[in-house]
């Protein structure tokens, strides 16, 4: 626009003065006209030019005026008309660019937080799709927990789940049967007492139905947190799973804890029911303690787990003592009150993972996982003097037995389980041999009476 109003002047000023030079013969004037459009030509780049050109003018207009007045007043009206132009448009442009800056500026903010907000866009999306393939994981892997048909199975997949989990530090895994808590698996193993403690002393867990974070027990480290996920089924709890963790992931194992722990529980709860159908099959009928075959693979499973976290554990055979002489003369029916009167006995010594299987006949076994031989032996003493107490009643007649008990350690008296059976059977045979009522430690090839015999014999 400012080129066409230039040249616009430029063709009047041309005009006025060819009008002016050709038909008043005023070529002063004419001179006027021409600086005018110089001043007007070289303001585009100096505008101060246009001042000095006018200032010219002005001059030779005065000196024309005396000689026609209309002429210099109409020239000294378009001179000043003409010094305006440039500071006019100087003006308008100087305004536009300021304004045409402050939208470029508006357009780069506008620019900058679209950026921003696509950044952040991009980050949440990809933080989504994180979260969204760590939970397909953890589904997947939960799904594949649901294929186990065995306890020991649903252990050992529940492991693998959580502790290749990132920000885990122990996964510790508990079954709730006959209104009491029995640890399945634990990190590390030696704490396992402590985590039962733990477990049977807050009573208010028992009521938690889903999964949130409880004050971790004081043995945890600071920096770490616990969290709780109850495997329950209705109104029915079965067990549960305590996960600790560092403090930053607690938030994160709650929310997967509360979306896949019903999962869990409905497939332990499946497997509950398999289990029992399965507990026919490897448990003995009338005791209930493990069969023969069954507590041998389970020694096995804490052969190889003393491998990895070792130890040190030991295994007693027992035998009731002159059993034969209680079915003779009290008859088969007696023998087996005997017989579970004496399974009740272990079972209720089997406390902090131990467990008894009857082995033979009259002849019990017993896997104790302790390290010292004063431990295994203050266990033994117990099992012996509350077998020596327990008094039956045949008729009118009153009888007491007593038990005779071999022990053998892991890995001092055999690393396989024939290598500690066989110890363990023949410290047992000692202990009858040398007049029952005895607890004897497998000691090398030769089997050492332990300080401990019973008073109380048997009134067979």
């Amino acid at each position: 626009m400012v080129n066409s109003i230039n040249a616009a002047l430029i063709v009047i000023n041309v005009a006025l003065a060819s009008y002016l030079v050709m038909k008043l013969d005023f070529p002063v004037i004419a001179y006027v006209y021409f600086i005018i459009l110089l001043g007007l030509y070289f303001a585009r780049w100096v505008k101060e030019i246009i001042l000095i050109c006018a200032a010219i003018s002005i001059f030779y207009i005065f000196k024309f005026m005396a000689h026609n007045e209309i002429s210099a007043l109409l020239t000294g009206t378009l001179v000043a008309l003409a010094a305006i132009v440039p500071y006019y448009f100087s003006i308008k442009t100087s305004r536009g660019k300021k304004a045409f800056l402050q939208r470029n500026s508006d357009l780069k903010n506008k620019q900058t937080e679209t950026m921003l907000m696509h950044t952040q866009i991009t980050g949440d999306k990809k933080k989504r799709e994180s979260e969204y393939d760590r939970i397909m994981q953890f589904y997947i892997s939960v799904r594949e927990f649901s294929k186990n048909v065995s306890k020991e199975d649903a252990v050992s997949a529940i492991r693998k789940v959580f502790s290749n989990k990132v920000g885990i530090t122990s996964v510790n895994i508990f079954h709730r049967e006959h209104a009491k808590w029995m640890c399945l698996y634990c990190e590390p193993p030696f704490l396992e007492r402590q985590w039962l403690e733990y477990i049977d002393s807050n009573r208010e867990l028992i009521n938690i139905t889903k999964t949130e974070e409880i004050e971790k027990p004081q043995f945890c480290p600071k920096n770490e947190a616990a969290v709780f996920l109850p495997i329950r089924v209705q109104s029915e709890n079965l067990g549960c799973i305590v996960l600790t963790c560092e403090k930053e992931y607690v938030e994160r194992y709650v929310l997967e804890g509360r979306i896949f722990s019903p999962q869990i529980s409905l497939s332990m709860k499946r497997m509950k029911m398999m289990g029992e159908v399965s507990d026919r099959a490897r448990n003995d009928g009338l005791t209930g303690l493990y069969k023969r075959c069954h507590f041998i693979e389970r020694l096995q499973n804490e052969i190889e787990r003393e491998k990895r976290y070792p130890k040190g554990f030991f295994i007693m055979m027992l035998d009731i003592d002159w059993f034969k002489k209680v079915n003779d003369k009290f008859g088969h029916l007696t023998g087996d009150r005997v017989l579970v009167s004496v399974a009740k006995i272990l079972s209720d010594s089997s406390k902090f993972g131990t467990f008894a299987g009857r082995y033979g006949g009259e002849e019990f076994i017993i896997f104790v996982p302790v390290s010292k031989e004063k431990e295994a032996l203050a266990v033994a003493k117990e099992i012996n003097k509350s077998v020596a107490a327990k008094k039956y009643k045949n008729g009118e007649e009153i009888f007491r037995i007593t038990v005779s008990i071999g022990i053998s350690c892991f890995p001092k008296n055999g690393i396989t389980a024939d290598e500690l059976i066989n110890a363990a059977d023949k410290a047992l045979y000692k202990a009858k041999e040398s007049g029952r009522n005895k607890v004897i430690v497998y000691n090398g090839t030769e089997p050492q009476l332990s300080e401990y015999t019973t008073e109380m014999t048997s009134t067979l």
